[in-house]
Formats: structure tokens, C-alpha cells, sequence
């Protein structure tokens, strides 16, 4: 069963991004969505409950993506070499895309809101 937190500050965009997963992942899987990311962050540092995948937003008002991705990096080598990061945003920026593909874990960076085509681009091949 895979595991998927949905982070992002923004209760609707967790909502909608659920629906589009549910309904486009043929495997079994979990969703936990946080609108908190020091809450997600928490759960995988402390409890270690690692997910396979993160939905991660870029900007967030308490603690943003970049910062996320940063506290992984440098607190967890089991979350380096487990979970596989999206970079959910609204950015348009190209700079963001490259800054977020130089992490290891970071396999994708696409645009809000997440669509079926999206998902079943990440999703292709995982048994």
C-alpha cells in the first residue's frame, strides 16, 4: 500500500488533489493531507511514518517548500532513499524548477492545480 502526504497550506487543494489521486492511482494506497507542514514534518521525524510520497507546496505562510525539503535533507537519510517528492505549485518561475530538481528525492515539479494526466504520469509503472 502506498503511502502519499498531501502538504499544502491551502484546505481545498489537499481536497482536490485527493479526489484526482483516488480516482487515478490503481494501486492501494493511503492519503494524509497537512495543511501544516511542520505537522508532516513532525510525523516523519518523530513517529516515523515515512510516505512514499509527498505532494509538496512551494509556498506556504509558516514554513515553505524550500524550507521542507531542507529539514529532510539534512534530518533523514531513510526519507532521502524512501520518499519521492512532487513539487506542487503555482510558480511559474524556471529557477524554482531547477532549485527543486537538485534535490535527490524531488522526481517531479508540476503546476496547480493536479490533474488526471498528471497522476498518471507519476504514477505509471508503480505496482
Amino acid at each position: 500500500m502506498l503511502k502519499i502526504f498531501l502538504v499544502d497550506d491551502e484546505p481545498t487543494q489537499n481536497f482536490v488533489n485527493r479526489i484526482h489521486l483516488e480516482e487515478n492511482i490503481s494501486v492501494p494506497n493511503k492519503i494524509t493531507d497537512y495543511t501544516d507542514p511542520e505537522k508532516a514534518i513532525k510525523v516523519i521525524l518523530e513517529e516515523g511514518n515515512i510516505p512514499d510520497y509527498i505532494f509538496l507546496d512551494i509556498n506556504m505562510p509558516v514554513m515553505d517548500g524550500w524550507e521542507f525539503l531542507e529539514i529532510l535533507k539534512e534530518e533523514t537519510e531513510d526519507c532521502k532513499l524512501k520518499t519521492k517528492i512532487i513539487m506542487l505549485t503555482s510558480s511559474m518561475f524556471a529557477s524554482d524548477k531547477d532549485k527543486a530538481l537538485k534535490y535527490d528525492y524531488v522526481i517531479d515539479y508540476v503546476s496547480k492545480p493536479l490533474n488526471p494526466e498528471q497522476v498518471y504520469q507519476i504514477f505509471d509503472g508503480v505496482e
